[in-house]
């Protein structure tokens, strides 16, 4: 089964990729190269430039668990495309020369028409929070903040024009544990996003319908959290732990 995976260059994106390879599919990569912000002179995804005490704490904690805390980059694998944008004419190409049976988003920007057309009813997305409640970025980060824990969840959903508000296709709560730390949160999340894949590649090679729920809300769209909220955020998690999971 041939599978596109449309992503960037982080540690969480090299595990997902890893355990797809592993579970003997087709992957093809599509890697989006780091882009500016307006908000960040030098922001990008690279975790290489991630020099921020909470993305440097996660960034170790996920090296530690799933790699032995040795270095990895997206370009130990074969099948890799670097692009500057999968919406480009170029990406395009390529990814119709593949054929994939299905295109999944996991990390890139927005998915445009031209793409979605060429591709219709193959495109899905992973997205860490409840779209019908936070769209964008840094959904459970936000959901925390609202202190809404039952937004703690992950969505695999189809691909619109516009950000997270295509009809749902599977949802589930992610693990927590005893003493957790919010720098653990997007390692847990990563691993359900896998689970999610699985059931997903599991109804096309079963040869079922894919049912999608349309989303009853379009939820409100954030950007990417500010990092002085950061640390009330993980005080917030933190407390919430400690009072609903006993050691």
């Amino acid at each position: 089964m041939k599978v596109a995976i449309l992503t960037t260059n982080t540690i969480h994106h090299i595990y997902f990729i890893q355990q797809a390879i592993a579970y003997n599919l087709d992957i093809y990569i599509f890697c989006e190269k780091p882009k500016l912000s307006k908000n960040y002179k030098s922001f990008d995804y690279s975790f290489e430039s991630q020099k921020k005490l909470f993305e440097t704490k996660r960034d170790k904690y996920e090296l530690l668990k799933w790699f032995n805390a040795k270095h990895v980059d997206i370009s130990m694998f074969s099948n890799l495309s670097i692009v500057d944008s999968v919406n480009s004419p170029e990406s395009i190409i390529k990814i119709d020369k593949i054929s994939p049976d299905l295109i999944l988003v996991f990390g890139t920007g927005l998915i445009k028409e031209t793409l979605l057309n060429n591709f219709k009813n193959k495109i899905f997305n992973l997205h860490g929070g409840n779209p019908e409640k936070y769209r964008g970025l840094d959904s459970h980060y936000w959901s925390i903040y609202h202190r809404d824990f039952e937004g703690l969840i992950t969505t695999l959903h189809e691909v619109e024009p516009e950000f997270d508000t295509g009809n749902i296709i599977l949802q589930g709560k992610i693990n927590l544990w005893p003493n957790m730390q919010l720098h653990e949160l997007r390692a847990s999340n990563t691993e359900l996003c896998f689970e999610l894949f699985k059931s997903l590649v599991n109804m096309y090679q079963k040869n079922e319908k894919v049912y999608g729920k349309k989303q009853k809300t379009l939820g409100r769209y954030y950007s990417m959290m500010p990092e002085v909220l950061k640390h009330d955020v993980s005080v917030k998690f933190e407390k919430y732990i400690a009072l609903n999971f006993s050691k």
